[in-house]
């Protein structure tokens, strides 16, 4: 590409790019996700296993997962892990861990728990975080080994 052509794909992606951040402040429903793209799902210990195996499953079919982590407000431990698929052909799923809500660590329920995070995590997989993904995980670690 020439640095004419790339001046002029900049420029108008500066321009696109300009009028994005204007329209989704003026007409906010611009980032608006039709809730029949995705499905959220809560796990917990009150998560039944054909919920879990279903996850798994899920999970299976793609490579390509975001993932956010929030705190409790009173203590800033960690108390949610988000993780949302990017199925190439199938439904996303926002999948919302609750960490201080997890099952006996020496349940069937929990390995499939775990099953979730290191299909998550495995070789190959593209995974986009908001922030420094180690450090963000970086509480929860003891509940993810």
């Amino acid at each position: 590409m020439s640095n004419s052509n790339h001046s002029t794909s900049y420029s108008q992606y500066a321009r696109n790019s300009t009028y994005s951040i204007e329209t989704t402040r003026t007409h906010p429903e611009a980032f608006y996700v039709r809730s029949t793209y995705y499905d959220i799902i809560f796990v917990n210990n009150n998560t039944s296993m054909d919920i879990l195996n279903k996850l798994l499953i899920h999970m299976n079919t793609g490579n390509q997962y975001s993932i956010d982590t929030n705190s409790d407000r009173r203590n800033n431990l960690s108390a949610l892990i988000q993780i949302n698929t990017m199925p190439i052909e199938e439904k996303s799923v926002v999948i919302l861990f609750e960490l201080n809500h997890f099952p006996d660590l020496s349940s069937t329920r929990y390995e499939i728990i775990i099953s979730l995070f290191r299909v998550t995590f495995r070789e190959g997989n593209e995974i986009y975080s908001w922030g420094d993904m180690k450090l963000e995980l970086q509480q929860a670690r003891r509940l993810l080994t």
